[in-house]
């Protein structure tokens, strides 16, 4: 059985480009059958809930976002940012919600 996959919006400098790519205005096109993008419908105050580390200062904003994201729907966020492990309060939580991939070296 093929595996389903999901995507969201990257990363921006601007969380408010995280509403605008999923607004019904936006259409996502992709040629992969089992790829599904998933709404950010949800406000700040659900970021902080869900972010249980906290963050430690402006630039993890919009990484709170994604992994919110991520939760809400059942994903596992995929990254190569180290950081945004700080995030979560317990390693249990960092094991279920996070995969951190690591550049491999020749």
């Amino acid at each position: 059985k093929a595996r389903s996959f999901a995507s969201f919006p990257s990363k921006y400098s601007q969380v408010e480009r995280l509403r605008w790519a999923n607004s019904p205005s936006c259409y996502c096109a992709t040629l992969h059958p089992q790829h599904r993008l998933i709404p950010v419908d949800f406000g700040f105050a659900e970021v902080m809930t869900v972010c249980t580390g906290g963050t430690l200062g402006h630039r993890q904003i919009a990484d709170a976002w994604l992994l919110t994201v991520a939760i809400r729907n059942r994903v596992r966020l995929l990254t190569f940012d180290s950081g945004i492990a700080q995030l979560l309060a317990s390693g249990g939580e960092r094991q279920k919600h996070l995969t951190v991939l690591t550049a491999g070296r020749k």
